[in-house]
């Protein structure tokens, strides 16, 4: 009788086992997709950022007084907002074409680059790996810093790292060619803005882009 309780108990505890793997299994499986799902949605907008930007530098290095862009989005729209307001490009008009929306943005001919901040996607999963394992923020920027510094046309995924006020200094040195000339664009708690506008709201945030 005590051999049959054994057995019985020791089957017991296999199945509790497998049981226990799989729902870990099946836990990993779901994060993983979620991280997939997280990682394409941030592609697709940044992608549609990308685009946008480099129909702008195409149309402005073949000296064209208009540019078609399409599709629209909130952060095109502010981000072209924070270059009409410093006279980059002229003003824009949001098109309603029921269906993705596009934007005819009118050119100065004043603007000599417009780019994304980005990075490889596996470097950009590298980065975030690194901000776990290291032990301070300090080294963790020294580590980012080391690699993108004057790395930033690689790919089409921004890092979206933070960026303390302390730091937009830097760079500014890093994206623009002087400190007076051009501007970072940022994404904050207060909004999409320049790194001056953040400089005095006394916000870091999120690096969206640069032009100059």
């Amino acid at each position: 009788m005590a051999e049959g309780d054994n057995r019985s108990t020791n089957l017991l505890y296999f199945m509790t086992m497998i049981i226990s793997l799989a729902a870990v299994a099946w836990i990993g499986q779901q994060v993983h997709n979620l991280f997939l799902t997280y990682l394409i949605a941030i592609m697709v907008r940044m992608n549609v950022l990308a685009d946008a930007l480099k129909s702008i530098n195409n149309a402005e290095k073949r000296g064209k007084r208009q540019v078609l862009i399409r599709p629209c989005s909130k952060v095109i729209v502010r981000f072209l907002t924070v270059m009409m307001k410093h006279g980059y490009i002229g003003e824009f008009e949001i098109i309603d074409d029921h269906r993705a929306g596009k934007i005819v943005v009118n050119l100065t001919g004043r603007l000599n680059k417009v780019d994304l901040f980005d990075c490889d996607p596996y470097d950009w999963l590298t980065w975030r790996l690194e901000a776990v394992s290291v032990r301070t923020l300090s080294a963790f920027r020294l580590i980012h810093s080391f690699r993108t510094c004057k790395e930033f046309e690689c790919g089409v995924i921004s890092p979206r790292f933070d960026v303390q006020l302390k730091d937009l200094e830097k760079w500014q040195n890093n994206l623009l060619p002087s400190r007076q000339f051009g501007f970072i664009v940022l994404t904050t708690s207060a909004g999409i803005m320049d790194h001056e506008e953040a400089r005095r709201k006394h916000t870091g945030g999120k690096i969206l882009g640069f032009f100059f």
